[in-house]
This record gives C-alpha cells, sequence and structure tokens, in this order.
C-alpha cells in the first residue's frame, strides 16, 4: 500500500509539473471513454438489447443487390417491391418504408414533424397493434385515399394531451387534411426514433411501373421454419427472374438479405 501511494504522489507530481502532457493526456482519455460510450450505445441497442416486436428473429431486410458494383444493401424500386411481395414463399409478408418531413398545423404552434410513408402492411410485419384505433388497408395505399395518419405515443400525449377522442380529428400536414385512424402503444420502437407519425404510401400507376426510381427500404417476416438460406435463395431466383424480363433497368441487379 506505501508504495502505492508513493507512486499516486509521484505521478501526480509529474502532471503538475508538465500541464501539457497533462492535457493530453485528459484529453485521450475523455474522448477514448467517450468513443467506448457510443460503440456501447450502439452494441446494446442493437445487439444486447431485444427488439420490441414479436419473434423478431423472423424479421429480415431485404435489399437490392448490384453485382456488377459490388452493392449489397441498395434501396429498392416500388415496382421491384411489388414483385418481391407478390412472387416470393418464404415471407408471411413484406412491407417497405421511407421517410419524409410534414408540417404538422393546427392544435399549437406549427412543427415539422418526422413521418413514415409506409405500406399497409406495415403494422402487421413488425407485429404491432395500434393502441387505439387501427392501422392500415391495402386499399388504401392509394392517391388520395392515403389522407390518414397513426401517431405515435409520444406525438398523441405531446401534441394532442393523450386525448382518447383524437381517433376521427382532421388534422393538417403540408396545408392538407389527415384523419387520425389510431396511436401507437408507448412500446413500439422504430430503427428511426425520430419518426412520430405514419401514412400509407400511395403508388401512383407511374410509379408502379418504373423501375429506376430507388427510394424504399424493405423488410419481411419469414414464415415459420423458414430459413435465411432458404429465403437468399427464392430472393435471388426472384430477382434472376426480374432481370430477364425488364433487361434494360434491372441488369446486374438481384436481390439479398
Amino acid at each position: 500500500m506505501q508504495t502505492l501511494w508513493q507512486d499516486l504522489r509521484y505521478g501526480a507530481r509529474m502532471l503538475v509539473k508538465n500541464p501539457v502532457f497533462t492535457l493530453i493526456a485528459v484529453m485521450t482519455l475523455a474522448i477514448g471513454i467517450g468513443a467506448n460510450t457510443a460503440i456501447f450505445s450502439v452494441v446494446n441497442g442493437v445487439l444486447l438489447r431485444p427488439l420490441p416486436y414479436p419473434e423478431p428473429e423472423r424479421l429480415v431486410m431485404v435489399w437490392e443487390k448490384r453485382i456488377r458494383e459490388g452493392v449489397n444493401n441498395n434501396v429498392v424500386a416500388p415496382a421491384d417491391f411489388r414483385d418481391w411481395q407478390a412472387r416470393n414463399q418464404v415471407f408471411e409478408n413484406m412491407a417497405a418504408y421511407t421517410n419524409t418531413d410534414m408540417a404538422l398545423s393546427g392544435d399549437g404552434e406549427p412543427e415539422r414533424i418526422r413521418s413514415g410513408n409506409v405500406s399497409a402492411a406495415f403494422f402487421d410485419v413488425v407485429g404491432v397493434k395500434p393502441m387505439l384505433g387501427r392501422g392500415f388497408l391495402a386499399e388504401e395505399e392509394q392517391p388520395g385515399r392515403n389522407r390518414i395518419v397513426v401517431l405515435s405515443h409520444a406525438l398523441w400525449q405531446r401534441r394532442f394531451g393523450a386525448e382518447g377522442g383524437v381517433i376521427g380529428r382532421t388534422i393538417q400536414l403540408n396545408s392538407e387534411p389527415y384523419e387520425v385512424i389510431g396511436v401507437l402503444p408507448p412500446s413500439f420502437r422504430f430503427v428511426d426514433a425520430q419518426i412520430e407519425l405514419w401514412f400509407p404510401l400511395d403508388f401512383t400507376t407511374s410509379q408502379m411501373q418504373a423501375r429506376a426510381s430507388h427510394f424504399l427500404n424493405v423488410f419481411a417476416r419469414l414464415k415459420p421454419g423458414a430459413t435465411l438460406e432458404q429465403s437468399r435463395n427464392e430472393m435471388e431466383r426472384i430477382g434472376a427472374q426480374l432481370e430477364q424480363e425488364h433487361p434494360r433497368e434491372n441488369r446486374g441487379h438481384s436481390a439479398c438479405l
């Protein structure tokens, strides 16, 4: 113990005599601690803490694979997404989403809200049911019929005072009327935690025919008993079909998990 005390006193004297070295040492320690804290936060959030969805091991992300360019995680065109959804035999369902900022006005000061623009199967795929109201229907993925929103629990509390009567209320998003049809439970956590409301994708006829516009993130829920290897083989098979059917847009493209 006496030797340890002497070492500590000697180290303290050296630090006092060399203030520049002391400053560098303190900054190095601070950066190291900060970096390790950030890394642990990511690992804890993504790997250690279980996802708040039923059977999360059955959820997978599905990407466009560009073989010639060596890209394995490209976003997806709506037409390709619809073909993936219709042709696969390994997923219970498949959903797509993108995000956008929308101006929420009325019922308080205007504010910009991060919004999730999702296919109708979104909540079914992640396995969450709204706490109030309902989710989206397939027929609501159409221009004009998608003027409906599901609120996050946080937005419901912050902006609408946690009122149960919010269901059926009309709110203004980008100066357009949208009807509130649901509120999510407080336990729901999505990969983009900034999203505070959700509304359906409205695929136009031109979008459904175009394969050069890539902007969708796609994820799916495996059927019970289906394996990752089976799903990879299935998506590669579908990718090869689409490459033959649409060589101009899909040449060198496939799909991967």
